[in-house]
């Protein structure tokens, strides 16, 4: 079964229902897996804002769902080896870094765990001791354990089926998955070919930029020198990641963690509605990643709040 030749209706990526065999099978990766986004999301300090005592419990109730969809990813990626279709084993060795890393933050180092450190007042000290060993329990009982089994069965049981080759294009039935995607993000009907071409001619031209750079600040080795330089020399990087983010704008707000940034109060993200027809604006904060998902990413990125919500849009 491949993806259909023609242009289909935009919808989110990789969902045709033609594309689901090629795509429902390789549940997880290092960018997007469940595994990256909902220790944050459950936090405290991300979408989900716990504010009540009803959040407080919903949140420890949404684990069991957690949990079961890192089961259910175990019985997907099955499904992927008996049809071929996998993903590579540098995504496979990268998840099962990220798990080993997260395995490792322990209970009371666990995102998981965030919500018992700091309560709003409103909430009784009886429930706030009630809430920590629940959290606690939780993240040892249920999380840690089915981070586990799925942290084994990639290094044991998929790993040695996983394909050694990157591109969607080398697996089968990926060159059509990949024209699909290619339609569907980029919204035109450009090939991937014509887009590769488009962007080595970007490349071609940010290079030229960055020649003229070079020779403005007056270094006189090669480009490839240069980026190493710019990558190395000390003078001209934070010397921690705190360091970095400290030069964003103070917080402002005592009631955020120590992670979390609210920037100035006239800086603000501009969101569309579901309808896609309005604009509104947000306020927006910066905060750091968890180390065992900013490695994979690219410098910053965006999570957004729901639009007119009354929390910032984070941004990394």
């Amino acid at each position: 079964m491949t993806c259909s030749s023609t242009r289909p209706r935009i919808h989110s990526p990789g969902c045709n229902p033609r594309c689901l065999p090629k795509t429902a099978v390789r549940p997880i990766d290092h960018f997007f897996g469940v595994h990256t986004f909902f220790p944050d999301f459950s936090s405290g300090q991300g979408v989900a804002q716990l504010k009540t005592l009803a959040d407080y419990e919903n949140n420890l109730k949404r684990i069991d769902g957690y949990v079961a969809t890192l089961d259910a990813a175990i019985e997907r990626f099955r499904e992927g080896v008996r049809s071929g279709v996998t993903q590579p084993v540098l995504v496979v060795d990268n998840v099962i870094a990220q798990l080993d890393a997260q395995i490792a933050q322990g209970v009371e180092g666990s995102p998981f765990y965030g919500p018992t450190k700091i309560f709003p007042a409103t909430i009784p000290a009886v429930d706030q001791a009630r809430l920590k060993a629940a959290y606690a329990a939780a993240i040892r009982d249920k999380i840690v354990p089915a981070d586990t089994r799925l942290r084994d069965y990639l290094k044991n049981e998929y790993r040695p089926h996983s394909r050694t080759t990157v591109g969607l294009g080398q697996m089968p039935g990926g060159a059509a998955l990949y024209a699909y995607l290619v339609r569907s993000t980029t919204t035109t009907d450009l090939t991937p070919d014509t887009i590769h071409r488009l962007g080595l001619s970007e490349v071609a031209r940010i290079k030229a930029g960055m020649e003229v750079v070079k020779t403005q600040v007056g270094f006189k080795g090669s480009l490839p020198e240069f980026f190493v330089h710019m990558r190395t020399d000390p003078r001209l990087a934070p010397k921690t990641a705190q360091g970095f983010w400290r030069r964003f704008p103070e917080r402002q707000d005592a009631g955020r963690s120590a992670t979390a940034a609210p920037v100035q109060p006239d800086a603000t993200h501009v969101a569309r509605d579901t309808a896609g027809s309005r604009l509104h604006r947000q306020a927006a904060g910066w905060r750091l990643l968890q180390c065992w998902h900013a490695q994979w990413l690219a410098a910053g990125g965006v999570l957004l709040q729901y639009v007119r919500s009354s929390e910032p849009t984070d941004f990394y």
